[in-house]
């Protein structure tokens, strides 16, 4: 059991004594899966200390508790700064052939509106200021290279267009959970953003075409045509990734 988890379990009521399982995750988070007679929940922590211009897990928790009680993500059963634990999702998380299937997509338009119409957060998405994090990052690892730069600069510059409303941030295939119901998991990087952001997402994790884009915008708004400025907030979260992927590490087994 990794350093740390014992104790943390040791603050949340219920779940002491708990089995737990590690979850394939990702380069900044660890993950297990928490099992205590018939119910099962999911323990996050950070494999890294955070120093971006993001969330806490405090803010995490406090968005993903609206979203909750709305349906649309698991409720939170605890958290600390660096720890959160959240109810297990029964169902299957999508990969991205699945949202190039009409039901699915139609399914994860729908539940992108709801979520857009959530209150907004208090913390907006400056694309500036990720940018300034990930020069950091990569000038101090020596992969501040010229495709980084392209990317740097065009995210200094990026103006997404409104209206501005919660967004999840991270909405990739992965993080799409079907089971009753549609919900998204995972709400560490949600802010106060432009709503192209998650459909930009979805068009670029899930490899959707033309046709498939026109769908996912008729399921979240009931129009089909895809705005014009569309293709400039595609371009400023192919920037994010192409930073987020140089700056990552070896990931800790």
């Amino acid at each position: 059991m990794p350093d740390g988890l014992a104790s943390w379990l040791q603050q949340v009521p219920g779940w002491e004594t708990a089995d737990v399982k590690a979850l394939a995750g990702g380069r900044s988070n660890r993950a297990f899966r928490l099992t205590a007679g018939n119910r099962s929940a999911v323990l996050k922590f950070d494999q890294v200390q955070r120093a971006w211009p993001g969330n806490s897990r405090l803010d995490e928790a406090n968005v993903q508790r609206v979203a909750a009680a709305s349906g649309l993500a698991a409720p939170v059963v605890w958290c600390s700064p660096e720890c959160i634990v959240t109810e297990w999702l029964p169902g299957r998380a999508l990969a991205a052939r699945d949202l190039r299937e009409p039901a699915s997509l139609q399914a994860v338009g729908e539940t992108l509106r709801r979520v857009h119409a959530l209150p907004r957060c208090e913390r907006e998405f400056a694309p500036a200021s990720w940018a300034d994090y990930y020069r950091d990052c990569l000038d101090t690892l020596g992969r501040f290279d010229r495709v980084a730069k392209a990317a740097y600069s065009l995210l200094c510059e990026a103006r997404l267009p409104g209206p501005y409303v919660l967004a999840h941030n991270d909405l990739v295939p992965a993080n799409v959970v079907v089971g009753d119901e549609v919900q998204f998991i995972d709400w560490e990087y949600a802010s106060f953003n432009s709503w192209q952001f998650d459909l930009a997402t979805l068009h670029v994790e899930a490899g959707l075409d033309a046709a498939a884009t026109k769908a996912l915008f008729y399921a979240y708004s009931g129009d089909a045509k895809v705005p014009a400025d569309f293709t400039g907030t595609v371009a400023v979260y192919r920037a994010l990734v192409t930073l987020w992927e140089r700056a990552q590490l070896p990931v800790i087994p």
